[in-house]
Formats: structure tokens, C-alpha cells, sequence
């Protein structure tokens, strides 16, 4: 190893030195011949000609697109009234700012007097009831009677009467009490929407009155833009169509959004059209209120290009010229431009093709006066001529380090670059961020803080959840810190609290970055179908693909059960949405039970009891009231369902299904996917002729173009 490794530097050191031998031949190569040429060159005669520099008029492809600017507005705005005035606010169960829910209780009327008449009203049904089963027995009584010619017919009248007369208090007594308990329900205010609560009217204490509304729900997880576009443009802009935005506040981000909404007809003065724009904010990182800077972008568009240098502007107009060589005279001409980018600039009219026009000199110009071409420096193509044997050198030296730094290279699309952090998530369900700084950030950082080579520990704790960033000194081996991470937490995990779940360690590298989008869609697969064919079929025959690391999947309706409760019912029966859930979750456990050995065998026991289906959920007991069990049926409705759909993909013009694929930390990225290639190609043999998987993506193609181009440039 010593001898190569000496070798290794022998080469390297002889490399270096012809290095420097062809640089500084090259140098005393350009010095001799410039001098040379130097002395030379004639001396150049004396002209009364202006000189300037020129450039040519050419077609390029500018990118196309409209700027427009506008305020974030929330997409949906309500207003929470009471459905009962004079009646005082009891309470009111969120603040400005707060995040609600569709449904949440958000404030509560006093109910002591509805209370009092609804135990009053059920009581009254209750004697009601009994009085109408009372006569109901005597009048079948009497009728007996009267059939058997032992009682007379006016009795029988007359019992019939009052039972007549006692359904209908009943029915009566019914009434009043479905009115009181509708009435009662009212004196609980629920949020109609999801969204934040922007603005709080009232206090407690106030009366209730139907046309004052309590507070204000602003939907801030999607946001619009109302602008308007230029009549010029309109007719590229339609429904649907992706555009870009920045704001003031967030100058360094790029958002993105939709055209919801193109109104049809223009503003006849303005000569303007209003459209809507309506953008995602899931995130809530946008607020209502920030002023967009929005761009429409419509493609590539070809135009007559010249540079800003050549515009020259017509004092207190927005006219421009330029000056355009005609023989050896400059001639004045008006033009009209357009888009600009950079230093380019769209000529509409006044100018053609391949004209030559004045870029540095027009100031000291006139209409028609003689001009001379100013001689440039030395461009490449003319040193190459001029000095062949430097040329030569500098290219020999350059191929010499470039066959020098490509056999140390490793090719991929991007570097594998590991940076020296862990991250620890701990989840702790149910607890605030204060229990969970004291009961686990601060626990873990005890343990923690005494690995090797730690250069910081930065943590924040949250409501549920403990994340801890621990940076290292560059050069530390990752692996080697990780485990002893690992080491520490078993350590701390005895004085974490019991319903902790175990804390997760992360390492980032670019390595994770997806080297290949696929989209999968179906013209007959339903969406829940489609989903399950791409998740448990497609996924996990790619996942065995040598090389592969992991898959996300995007789109599709995933399955879920889902609960709704009755707010009303839980609390009648003083029950909470939290207790619940800890039912459900403690009843929903495969637990193991210990072992049984029989002779030389030895059996281990489990107790199964995960839910198998709907049914079994609906009828767990979650509690008893009056001795008697309540069943989550009870309490709640139960549906098998689906996840709320929150992303879609595209391909073949219908929604699909997107996987984004990752290979493993230093695999080849062009043998990792042409691997997966071939898997596909079997895949699509056996699967259903209308499910279509599109390569969008596919990072080895510029990986191997990019080898090409080079191989190319060097040979």
C-alpha cells in the first residue's frame, strides 16, 4: 500500500510539472508574438469617422408571461351568529387566532332557564304518558264490557272521549319538548366551517341578539388573488391555468396557484379583464391581507431580439430609437419594443433581421453621420490563429487535468452529501409543550449532550411532539455517532414517561433525493382500486429492485375508517373525545400472553384483538351509565371511508396516481433505474390493460447525456 500509494504521488508530481511546462510555454509564446506583432503593425491613420460598437438584430425565444399584482384574500368568510337573542353568553370557547374545525363548539348560551323548562316539559310527557295508558286500559275494559252487553253505551262513549282527549295532550306534550330540546341545542353555538377565527364581537356576558354575529371564521387554508389582466392578454388566459407568485413577506419563497375563476367580460374603460386566482395554504404560512407579486407564465415565444444597450429613449416620451448602420453612416430609427429580459429586449416594429445596429458609442451620434466599426479585443477564434503553439499548450494542459480530475470523479446527478446532523423525534400524544419540554426534550438533552465530537444541540418542543437537532464536527463518522444516540436514549427511555412512543433518529443526505417520477392511471380502475393495485402491487415488486431505496406514493383515496360524534350525546353521557379515543386505542392491541411448553416444543401465546371491521368498532363499550353499557354506536357514527383527498398527479391527461422513487445511499443511479425499467416491462404484462405507468422523470437520461457531452468535448 505505501509503494502505490508513493507512486500515486509520483504521477501526480510529474503531472504538475508538465502542467507548468506547457503554461509557461504558452505565456512566453503570446509575449514573443505580441511584441512581434506589436512592432509590426502599422500606425493606424487619423479619420474624422465616430467610432461604435454594433450588433446584430437576431430572432431568439423569450419566455413569455404576464406580471400582475394583488392582495390574499381568504376564499370563504363567515360570520357565527346565535340562533337566539336576549339569552346571555355563558361562555366562549376560543380567541382570535385559533384554528376550528367544522362543527367544534366555539361558545354556549346559559341554559339554567331551558333546562328547568325541558325537565319540566319531560316531566309533563311523562304524566301524559301514563294517563294515556291508563285510559287505554280502562276504555278496552269498558268496550269488553259493552260487547258482552254489561256495560251501556254512554260509558263507552265517554271513556273514548277522554282517551281521545289524552293522545292529544300527548302528542301536545311531544311537542313542546322536541321544541325545548331543539331549542336547547341552540344554546350551543358550533363552528359552520373550518378555518381561523380573525375576529371576536362579543364577550361573556353579553346577551345574544341574532343579527350580531359572535365571531368571525376566515378560511386561511385557501387563499385568493382578485386581479385584472390587459385586453392584449386575455385570450391566453384561461381556467386552470399554474401560475407562480412571491410575497413581500416571504421574498426568497416561490408559491404557487391556479386561475379558478376568468370573468367574461372586460371593464370598457379600463379595457381590462378580472380573473381569480385561487392558491393552496395548508401550511398557513401565507396570511390575508399579504400583497402578491403574481406571474402568468404563457411559454416560449419567438421574437426580434437586441440588446438594452442599443435603446435609446426620446426625452419626456416612451419613445425609443436606435441608431442603425446603413454603409458607413448610422441612421436614425424609431422602433417599438416589448417584452424585456435581462439584457434582451422584444422589437415589434421598425427594425429587421440581421440589421446591424449601434450598442456603445450612439451618444455622441447623429442622423446620418460617418461611423467606424470600434476594434474589439482580441476574441478567441482570432488568438487561436494567432497563436497557434500557445493554443496547442493550453489545450494539452487542459486535457491533462481534465483526464486527471475525471479518473477521480464519481458521476451521479447530484454529490452524496452526508452533513453532520441527527435529528430525535419523540411523540408524545395528548401533552402540551410545556409537559413535553420538562418530561422529555430536557431528559434526552441530559443524556445526549455528553456524545463525542457534539458541536450543538438545538431543541423545540411542541403540543405532542419533541424534536431534537444534534450537529456534529465535520469529518465525524455519522454511523458511529448514531449508535451512540442510540446508546443514550436507552438510558433516558427510563425516565420517560409510559405512553411516550419510542424516539426516532433521522439522518439527511442527498442521496434520498428521487432519481425517478412515475404516474400511474386507469380509464376503468376506480380511485380506491387504483390506489390499492399501484400500493400493494406495483410498490412493492419495485421495492425489490437491487438498489432501491424508498417509494412515496401521492394521489388516490387510502382507506380509514372514520368517526363522527355527537357532540350532544358525549356530553349527556359525561363522556370526553379524548377518553375515547384511549378506549379505542387500548382495544385495538394484538397482546402477546406468555409461552406453553409441552415436552420438547414450546408454544407462544397471543390474545388477537385488532378490529376486523366496522361493526366490531361500533359496538365496543366505552362506558356504562345507569349500569348499563354505552356503545361507541351510541355516542358516534361510524363509516368506512377514505382520507381526505389533499393531491393529485396527471397522466394521459386523467388523474393519477404519482410514485416518486429513491435509491439507496452510494447505489448507481442509471443501473438502479434501468433495473427498474425492466421491472416495469414485466409489471405491464400482468397488469390490467387500461392501467397506463408514465416515466415523467428519469434523472439517469441527464445523467448519461451529460457523460456523452463530455466524452464528446474531449474527444
Amino acid at each position: 500500500m505505501e509503494r502505490q500509494k508513493k507512486a500515486s504521488n509520483k504521477a501526480a508530481w510529474i503531472i504538475s510539472c508538465l502542467i507548468l511546462i506547457f503554461l509557461a510555454l504558452a505565456v512566453f509564446n503570446f509575449l514573443g508574438v505580441k511584441k512581434k506583432d506589436d512592432s509590426l503593425a502599422p500606425k493606424e491613420e487619423k479619420t474624422a469617422k465616430a467610432p461604435v460598437q454594433v450588433d446584430t438584430v437576431k430572432k431568439e425565444k423569450l419566455d413569455w408571461f404576464l406580471d400582475v399584482t394583488g392582495d390574499l384574500k381568504p376564499l370563504q368568510v363567515v360570520d357565527v351568529h346565535p340562533k337566539i337573542s336576549g339569552r346571555i353568553i355563558e361562555k366562549i370557547l376560543v380567541e382570535k387566532g385559533d384554528w376550528v374545525e367544522k362543527g367544534q363548539l366555539v361558545a354556549v348560551l346559559e341554559k339554567d332557564t331551558i333546562k328547568a323548562q325541558l325537565n319540566r316539559a319531560r316531566a309533563e310527557l311523562e304524566v301524559a304518558q301514563a294517563n294515556q295508558e291508563v285510559l287505554q286500559k280502562d276504555y278496552q275494559r269498558i268496550k269488553n264490557l259493552f260487547q258482552e252487553h254489561a256495560a251501556p253505551k254512554q260509558k263507552l262513549d265517554h271513556i273514548q272521549a277522554e282517551l281521545k282527549a289524552a293522545k292529544a295532550r300527548l302528542k301536545q306534550a311531544r311537542a313542546v319538548l322536541k321544541e325545548l330540546q331543539i331549542l336547547y341545542r341552540n344554546h350551543n353555538i358550533y363552528a359552520p366551517c373550518k378555518g381561523v377565527v380573525a375576529a371576536r364581537y362579543v364577550d361573556p356576558g353579553n346577551l345574544s341578539d341574532i343579527e350580531r354575529p359572535i365571531l368571525r371564521i376566515s378560511n386561511e387554508k385557501i387563499l385568493k388573488v382578485e386581479t385584472s389582466i390587459p385586453e392584449k392578454d386575455f385570450p391566453y388566459v384561461h381556467k386552470g391555468m399554474e401560475v407562480t407568485f412571491h410575497t413581500d413577506a416571504y421574498p426568497e419563497k416561490t408559491f404557487s396557484g391556479q386561475v379558478a375563476i376568468v370573468y367574461p367580460t372586460l371593464n370598457p374603460k379600463s379595457r381590462t379583464a378580472s380573473i381569480e386566482i385561487h392558491i393552496p395554504n395548508n401550511n398557513l404560512i401565507l396570511r390575508s391581507g399579504m400583497f402578491a407579486h403574481v406571474r402568468l407564465y404563457f411559454g416560449k415565444k419567438q421574437a426580434l431580439v437586441i440588446t438594452r444597450d442599443a435603446l435609446n429613449k426620446v426625452p419626456g416620451t416612451g419613445n425609443y430609437y436606435v441608431y442603425v448602420i446603413k454603409g458607413q453612416k448610422a441612421c436614425l430609427r424609431n422602433i417599438q419594443i416589448g417584452l424585456k429580459q435581462g439584457n434582451r429586449v422584444q422589437v415589434l416594429s421598425g427594425l429587421h433581421e440581421r440589421e446591424q445596429i449601434v450598442v456603445k458609442g450612439q451618444n455622441r451620434l447623429k442622423h446620418g453621420m460617418l461611423v467606424r466599426l470600434r476594434r474589439d479585443k482580441m476574441k478567441l477564434t482570432e488568438f487561436s490563429v494567432k497563436q497557434p503553439i500557445a493554443t496547442l499548450m493550453l489545450l494539452l494542459a487542459l486535457v491533462l487535468v481534465g483526464a486527471v480530475s475525471l479518473s477521480k470523479l464519481s458521476i451521479d446527478m447530484f454529490p452524496d452529501i452526508e452533513p453532520p446532523v441527527v435529528s430525535i423525534l419523540t411523540t408524545w400524544p395528548g401533552a402540551s409543550a410545556s409537559d413535553v419540554e420538562t418530561e422529555v426534550t430536557q431528559k434526552i438533552e441530559d443524556q445526549v449532550s455528553a456524545v463525542n465530537n457534539l458541536d450543538s444541540l438545538t431543541s423545540k418542543s411542541l403540543d405532542n411532539l419533541s424534536v431534537i437537532s444534534c450537529k456534529f464536527e465535520w469529518g465525524t463518522n455519522l454511523d458511529v455517532a448514531t449508535n451512540d444516540i442510540r446508546d443514550k436514549l436507552e438510558l433516558a427511555k427510563r425516565d420517560l414517561p409510559d405512553d411516550v412512543e419510542p424516539p426516532m433518529l433521522f439522518k439527511f443526505s442527498s442521496a434520498t433525493a428521487p432519481i425517478l417520477f412515475m404516474t400511474v392511471s386507469s380509464g376503468n380502475q376506480t380511485w380506491p382500486r387504483l390506489y390499492h393495485l399501484v400500493d400493494k402491487y406495483i410498490s412493492d415488486e419495485l421495492k425489490r429492485v437491487p438498489g432501491v431505496g424508498a417509494i412515496q406514493l401521492y394521489g388516490g383515496l387510502r382507506r380509514r375508517i372514520n368517526i363522527y360524534f355527537d357532540l350532544d350525546k358525549i356530553e349527556g353521557y359525561r363522556l370526553s373525545i379524548h377518553r375515547i379515543n384511549q378506549i379505542l386505542a387500548a382495544e385495538n392491541l394484538n397482546i402477546p400472553a406468555g409461552n406453553i411448553k409441552s415436552g420438547f416444543r414450546e408454544y407462544f401465546v397471543r390474545v388477537p384483538a385488532r378490529y376486523k371491521d366496522v361493526e366490531e368498532i361500533k359496538n365496543t363499550i366505552i362506558a356504562f351509565y345507569n349500569e348499563n353499557p354505552v356503545y361507541l354506536r351510541d355516542v358516534a357514527r361510524v363509516e368506512d371511508g377514505y382520507k381526505p383527498q389533499e393531491l393529485n398527479g396527471w397522466g394521459d391527461g386523467r388523474k393519477a396516481i404519482v410514485l416518486l422513487l429513491q435509491k439507496q445511499s452510494g447505489k448507481n443511479t442509471v443501473k438502479v433505474i434501468q433495473r427498474v425499467k425492466d421491472k416495469l416491462k414485466q409489471l405491464r404484462k400482468t397488469l390490467p390493460s387500461d392501467v397506463k405507468i408514465n416515466i415523467v422523470l428519469d434523472n439517469s437520461e441527464n445523467i448519461l447525456l451529460s457523460v456523452k457531452n463530455l466524452r464528446g468535448s474531449l474527444l
